[in-house]
């Protein structure tokens, strides 16, 4: 079975197999284990829960910037009317 490229991998992809490295090291942590394994079980679900606020980080910066956006086509809108209704007024 050909491994998946790394540069091609999915966020839902990413966190299955950060939790199904979590639950090996979880499970397998008392059974004779090597200490660096153990600290890497520990690691990946401190990476996974890094990679959850870093996706909820970039939902609400993608939500204020969308909000900004509307914000300033607003504006513009508004300042084009105005415009409008400026030259209409001064050729009528």
């Amino acid at each position: 079975m050909a491994l998946p490229d790394p540069n091609k991998i999915d966020e839902v992809q990413l966190q299955n197999f950060l939790v199904a490295g979590a639950q090996f090291f979880q499970w397998n942590s008392g059974k004779n284990t090597p200490n660096i394994l153990i600290d890497l079980g520990q690691r990946v679900g401190a990476l996974r829960e890094t990679i959850k606020q870093a996706s909820e980080s970039s939902s609400n910066l993608a939500t204020a910037l969308n909000r900004f956006t509307l914000a300033l086509f607003i504006v513009g809108a508004v300042g084009l009317l105005l415009q409008t209704v400026s030259m209409w007024l001064q050729f009528h």
